[in-house]
């Protein structure tokens, strides 16, 4: 379910990250979601060298606070939104990482993920549950960081669209 890849490009380690969904809060799913959080965190500690620009981005299907849940009340508890799911997830922040999306847009309710059962996107009601985490040294080097929705607004998209940045060269 969980998967991972990470190599060189330029001087850059990136690495690309999806977080299993959980299917269910308390579910054996759920528990290897905040356990592959834990591997997650703890693979990034011992494996990758952080004096060089690292940059981590994917589907983490977790929104961190409530700017990133179009009603964080009907939602906070839940699936993608609940306290072990946010905590596992600052916990690897807390290496030395930078949500650059807020970064650069601090304020604002911005999502990445609109279901489509209920015209999330078209009711803009979503959750930014993709990131890309940078290292001081990739933050130093990004100079902008955006959700595409553009690909989002075709025919048959994916339910999320692309985090994507600018990272200048060194």
């Amino acid at each position: 379910e969980a998967r991972f890849i990470c190599g060189l490009v330029g001087d850059i380690v990136v690495a690309s990250a999806y977080i299993p969904n959980g299917q269910e809060v308390g579910s054996d799913k759920y528990k290897y979601k905040l356990n592959w959080l834990h591997w997650l965190r703890s693979y990034v500690d011992k494996q990758l060298d952080q004096s060089r620009p690292v940059v981590i981005g994917g589907d983490f299907n977790v929104a961190r606070h409530d700017d990133d849940c179009h009603d964080p009340d009907r939602w906070r508890g839940n699936l993608l939104f609940s306290e072990a799911e946010k905590a596992g997830l600052e916990e690897f922040i807390a290496l030395g990482f930078t949500d650059v999306f807020r970064h650069h847009n601090p304020k604002g309710k911005y999502f990445s993920w609109w279901d489509y059962r209920a015209m999330g996107f078209e009711r803009n009601e979503g959750l930014r549950i993709d990131y890309l985490f940078m290292n001081t040294p990739a933050v130093q080097r990004c100079s902008a960081t955006w959700i595409d929705r553009e690909e989002r607004m075709l025919e048959r998209p994916s339910d999320h669209a692309a985090v994507v940045s600018t990272i200048e060269p060194q």
